[in-house]
């Protein structure tokens, strides 16, 4: 099954945007940067509904709600459950959730329909992620979004070369549903909460 969705997947004419954000301000909060992520974007997604459709046989259907699927590997190859309401729930709520769904998928004690209906996809390898790579779509739906490896680099700030723990993004979207500028927005509105968390959280 996992075979057949990703060769489905490859042939998708995709594109993928890449951007850094400074995870300062998530690291402070002492709120782990997946959930700050994941909550991030069930918010974002409401005010870019594009980005939360389905193509289910060709046509796009846009979500009223936020099905969060969390793309999780376990012993048996790679899975991703789903947070149903993702966008209603709050941070502790929400981290409570991504907590229980992906650790019964580590040890296979999900129901199939855990496994179904999500409407947008984050995915993560945490410590082990690279700098960025291009994730395969998690069909229908329409764009993935990717977390990388947060570390300290050096950039600059107000003219003066600074340490931050810097992470990138990757945005990955089915050039027939979408233009560039869409998903840009998108991914510009989660880095723009990340890098304010303290502010409004």
């Amino acid at each position: 099954m996992i075979a057949s969705r990703l060769t489905r997947a490859a042939a998708v004419p995709t594109v993928t945007n890449v951007d850094e954000a400074d995870f300062g301000a998530v690291q402070a909060s002492g709120v782990s940067p997946l959930t700050v992520l994941a909550f991030v974007v069930s918010r974002s997604l409401l005010k870019h509904p594009r980005c939360n459709m389905l193509a289910p046989e060709g046509r796009p259907v846009p979500q009223d709600s936020v099905h969060l699927g969390i793309a999780t590997q376990t012993d048996t190859g790679l899975v991703v459950p789903v947070v149903r309401h993702a966008e209603s729930l709050g941070v502790a709520q929400l981290g409570a959730a991504i907590n229980d769904v992906s650790g019964r998928a580590r040890t296979g004690h999900l129901r199939p329909d855990e496994l179904a209906g999500s409407t947008f996809t984050v995915t993560s390898a945490g410590r082990m992620a690279g700098q960025w790579s291009t994730p395969l779509l998690n069909l229908p739906e329409v764009v993935i979004l990717g977390l990388y490896r947060i570390a300290e680099r050096p950039v600059v700030r107000e003219g003066a070369v600074v340490v931050r723990p810097m992470g990138n993004l990757s945005i990955t979207f089915d050039h027939r549903y979408l233009d560039g500028m869409i998903a840009a927005a998108f991914l510009q509105e989660v880095i723009t909460q990340l890098e304010s968390w303290g502010e409004w959280s």
